[in-house]
C-alpha cells in the first residue's frame, strides 16, 4: 500500500482503499479535493499548508466531535 502512494502524506500512516472495506487506523481522514490524496484531519490541522484545507479539517473535526457528544437518541434524530 505504501508504495501506492496511500498514506498520509504527514504521518504516513497507511490507509485502504474503500473497495477493501476501508480499514482505516480510527482517526479521521480527509480527501484533498485537487490531488485526491487522503490525509488524518489533525495532520492537516498541524502540517498542511493549504489554508482552506485546514479549515475543512478544522469544521470536520468540530462536526464530529459534537455529534460525539449528544446522547445517542438525539444524534439519531
Amino acid at each position: 500500500m505504501y508504495s501506492k502512494n496511500m498514506k498520509c502524506d504527514y504521518c504516513y500512516q497507511i490507509y485502504y482503499d474503500a473497495s477493501e472495506d476501508a480499514q482505516m487506523d480510527g482517526k479521521l481522514w480527509i480527501e484533498c479535493t485537487c490531488c485526491k490524496k487522503w490525509n488524518h484531519t489533525d495532520c492537516e490541522i498541524t502540517t498542511g499548508s493549504d489554508k482552506s484545507m485546514r479549515q475543512v479539517a478544522l469544521d470536520l473535526n468540530e462536526q464530529v466531535a459534537l455529534e460525539n457528544s449528544r446522547p445517542q437518541n438525539e444524534a439519531a434524530s
